[in-house]
């Protein structure tokens, strides 16, 4: 598995960022970057937040649900790409990993 290209995520839209290197534990080899957001970047996700939050406030409850529940279910279907990842990062067994994930879909 090569390591996904990480970016920032805010208001919408993905940022390449300048940032640290992600080194696996096993071998000490650089898996990646890790992006490290500007003091803007955390302004501008602010005020999307903010925004979001009051669309999300006014949505209702049984549709908060069903959004949540989707979430889950995105997540159990790319468990497998999550799990190598975490494994790479953090060096646990992989099915360890695989269940950490799973268990907080729950």
């Amino acid at each position: 598995m090569s390591y996904p290209d990480i970016e920032l995520y805010v208001d919408g839209r993905w940022r390449r960022a300048s940032g640290a290197p992600i080194i696996n534990p096993a071998d000490e080899s650089v898996l990646g970057t890790v992006p490290h957001a500007t003091r803007a970047d955390l302004d501008d996700a602010l005020d999307a937040a903010t925004r979001g939050f009051n669309v999300w406030r006014k949505t209702a409850p049984n549709a908060r649900a069903q959004i949540i529940l989707r979430a889950a279910a995105l997540i159990r279907e790319r468990v497998d790409e999550m799990a190598t990842a975490m494994t790479l990062e953090q060096g646990k067994p992989l099915g360890q990993a695989r269940l950490e994930i799973l268990r907080g879909c729950e």
